[in-house]
C-alpha cells in the first residue's frame, strides 16, 4: 500500500499503476483509499498466488 501512494505522487495523471499483492486484504485498503484521494480502483485480477489491482490516478 505505502508503495502504490509512493508511486502515485511521482507519476502524471492519467496512469495506471499496477499493484501486486499476496495479501486478500490488500483489495479493500486500495479502494478505500482510491475514493478518498481522488484515484479509480479500475480492476483486480486474481493470479491464484496473487492479486493484480490496477487503479488510474486522478486525471
Amino acid at each position: 500500500m505505502m508503495d502504490l501512494i509512493g508511486k502515485a505522487k511521482d507519476v502524471d495523471p492519467g496512469t495506471v499503476i499496477r499493484l501486486q499483492s499476496a495479501n486478500e486484504g490488500t483489495e479493500p485498503d486500495v479502494s478505500e483509499w482510491a475514493e478518498q484521494s481522488g484515484n479509480k480502483l479500475i480492476e483486480v485480477t486474481d493470479r491464484d498466488d496473487h492479486w493484480d489491482l490496477y487503479v488510474r490516478i486522478n486525471d
